[in-house]
């Protein structure tokens, strides 16, 4: 999960309810350590989008409108279409 504001948060909290492992990344890395811990078990920060892309089945942005997810995401993104 790419993204822990208002929508990505409740996004990455439904996912871990339902038994989904996460690694959540953000501009802010204090939001995704934060919302990690809030989730608990299954939740882990990553140190970057980068490193949250490592090993992931399925990615999800949720970005702020005009916002563009740096380099390392486009690549990966273009990679699995």
């Amino acid at each position: 999960m790419i993204g822990t504001g208002g929508l990505g948060s409740v996004i990455a909290r439904r996912l871990a309810s339902g038994g989904e492992t996460l690694r959540l990344s953000s501009a802010d890395t204090e939001s995704a350590r934060t919302l990690a811990a809030a989730i608990g078990r299954g939740a882990a920060a990553a140190s970057d989008n980068r490193d949250a892309l490592q090993g992931a089945d399925a990615v999800i942005l949720a970005l702020r409108r005009g916002s563009r997810p740096d380099p390392s995401v486009r690549r990966s993104c273009r990679r699995v279409r």
